[in-house]
């Protein structure tokens, strides 16, 4: 995602009549991506509106979070045994 002062650059460029690509090959970013803003003629960063993939395991989570003390990988040995095998000291 382009941050907002890489959109407003890409907009003071193109005010100054660079072109699309020089935009992208100064900036390092692809033309497509110049476009968009372009089109959107905004600087402004857009927000992403996406459900959450892990809402639905939620409590599940918060409950293993608390039954391991916060630990990231005891947690993750308990939900997921056969996938992870980091090991940890105890």
């Amino acid at each position: 995602m382009l941050s907002q002062a890489q959109r407003t650059t890409i907009l003071e460029l193109s005010g100054q009549q660079v072109s699309k690509r020089e935009i992208a090959r100064v900036l390092g970013i692809s033309r497509v991506a110049v476009r968009k803003v372009l089109r959107a003629n905004s600087a402004k960063v857009p927000e992403i509106q996406r459900p959450e993939k892990t809402e639905p395991y939620r409590q599940q989570i918060l409950e293993l979070f608390d039954t391991c003390q916060g630990t990231w990988c005891e947690s993750m040995r308990n939900w997921w045994p056969e996938a992870l095998s980091c090991r940890m000291p105890r």
